[in-house]
């Protein structure tokens, strides 16, 4: 394996080491008498997410994982090498990593001052439909506007 480095004293976002670090830490690609990942091949990921921490580090451990996947477990005597436990695990970290870059969706939950704010706010695009809309008299009893009780020939 080439160049490969981990300085726990620099791990951020905002720098090409410090991205690279991070994955490092997120992946626990950190043991540096024994990397699983050259800084390359963390670079080429990081490209391959946009820079997306996240997102990279999902590559960095789907790349892991494929790696313990081709190793065979061994067992010599009462000694064992699970290489498929190590590939598991992996594979759910990335599974967990991908998870945490997801996008929060917020449906509703607004409060009633927050609503109005929205709607008196002619810069937010309006919803096309609101509550009441489709009100009519009588629909709260159940019955249509004319008062009469439906029949088969309305359905």
């Amino acid at each position: 394996m080439g160049n490969s480095t981990y300085d726990s004293g620099q791990i951020n976002e905002t720098t090409a080491k410090g991205r690279k670090n991070k994955i490092r830490l997120l992946t626990g690609d950190t043991f540096s008498k024994d990397f699983l990942l050259d800084d390359n091949e963390i670079a080429v990921f990081l490209a391959d997410a946009a820079n997306n921490v996240f997102r990279g580090a999902v590559l960095c451990a789907r790349a892991i994982a494929a790696q313990f996947s081709r190793k065979a477990d061994i067992s010599l005597g009462k000694a064992r090498i699970q290489a498929s436990k190590r590939a598991e695990a992996y594979w759910k970290l990335a599974y967990e990593l991908e998870t945490q870059d997801l996008p929060t969706i917020k449906a509703g939950g607004f409060s009633e001052s927050e609503r109005d704010v929205i709607a008196q706010d002619e810069d937010v695009i309006q919803p096309h439909f609101k509550t009441g809309d489709m009100d009519f008299p009588g629909a709260a009893s159940g019955e249509n506007v004319n008062n009469s009780r439906l029949n088969e020939d309305d359905c």
